[in-house]
């Protein structure tokens, strides 16, 4: 079932077919790769994201129930950020597998934004709505 998933998202992502190969890696951007494997009929999809910021920024991993499966962070033992997604081969489409995908970029764009600027202090003449 895996390799029919993986062609159905290259024929959807208007990319080349492909050898049937057990793990998959399609560019994302000219950053990052994503890595698409099966093993005991269960798909793994991983992104190593390189040198996980500190400290990790929790809001960018907020998961809800209507995201299935969950976009999940771990760091390898070099301290590398990996987010990464596991679901059933048979419960997947090429449409969910890419809908995933899209999830594991935005949560990649999102953990390794780099960290807002705090707001410049304002004058409290103009916080209060008066110029001084």
């Amino acid at each position: 079932m895996f390799p029919l998933l993986i062609r159905n998202l290259r024929h959807l992502l208007g990319l080349p077919v492909g050898a049937d190969e057990p793990v998959t890696s399609l560019a994302i951007d000219e950053q990052w790769a994503v890595h698409i494997g099966c093993e005991d009929d269960m798909v793994t999809v991983l992104l190593p994201l390189g040198p996980a910021p500190d400290p990790l920024p929790g809001a960018a991993l907020v998961n809800s129930l209507a995201q299935w499966p969950p976009v999940l962070l771990d760091l390898s033992e070099q301290g590398e950020a990996i987010l990464w997604a596991r679901e059933h081969v048979g419960r997947l489409t090429a449409e969910q597998l890419h809908a995933l995908l899209v999830r594991v970029a935005a949560r990649a764009a999102a953990l390794m934004a780099p960290a807002a600027a705090p707001p410049a202090p304002q004058d409290t003449a103009e916080v209060a709505g008066r110029k001084a």
